[in-house]
């Protein structure tokens, strides 16, 4: 199975992950091996979560 996804969180369980960056492979792997990397596709991950988080804590607050 092919899965082509904008949120890296979507591929966390993916045996082989291709990074690709205008049309170009740019990182290759597992999860844990882009991760250990901190190349691209760790930052955008990371971004990506921290993003997640933030929107998490605003819903909680409007909660209260």
């Amino acid at each position: 199975m092919i899965i082509s996804a904008h949120r890296l969180s979507s591929v966390e369980n993916c045996d082989e992950i291709l990074y690709m960056q205008e049309g170009e492979i740019k990182e290759r792997g597992t999860f844990q091996e882009l991760m250990a990397q901190k190349g691209h596709f760790a930052k955008v991950y990371q971004i990506q979560k921290a993003r997640d988080r933030e929107m998490l804590d605003r819903e909680g607050e409007e909660d209260l």
